[in-house]
């Protein structure tokens, strides 16, 4: 089908790659970044520390994830529903992180999938 188009774990970890770099921009920025981080934060009733302290919890979360990708053999990355939980063990231990965060990791994986499926189920059904 022309157009179509199959999102794979790499292009997921890619995209986790580019927002980790620009989030360091907002755990180390520049006198004015800061000043207009503050303003935003004002204008939506936010507290500009507590702001910076999720920014820094979803950078270390995302860098969980692209280890979790780092950890998975090609076949896995490309098959994921083919995981099983010797593989994840294997996983968590070559990515430092605890078996369940692959659990995690692969449900919500599967959750995006799902809702990738919806979208092109809906885009089909409009024309």
């Amino acid at each position: 089908m022309p157009g179509d188009q199959r999102h794979t774990i790499s292009d997921l970890r890619e995209q986790y790659a580019w927002t980790v770099r620009a989030l360091e921009g907002v755990e180390r920025p520049t006198f004015l970044f800061r000043f207009f981080f503050w303003i935003f934060c004002r204008s939506n009733g936010w507290d500009s520390r507590e702001s910076r302290k999720q920014v820094s919890q979803a950078r270390r979360r995302m860098n969980q994830h692209i280890g979790i990708i780092d950890a998975m053999t090609p076949w896995e990355r490309e098959w994921p529903e083919i995981i099983s939980f010797a593989r994840q063990y294997r996983i968590a231990q070559g990515a430092g992180v605890c078996p369940s965060e692959v659990g995690y990791f692969l449900q919500h994986l599967f959750a995006l999938k799902q809702k990738e499926r919806e979208e092109q189920n809906r885009g089909s059904d409009a024309i």
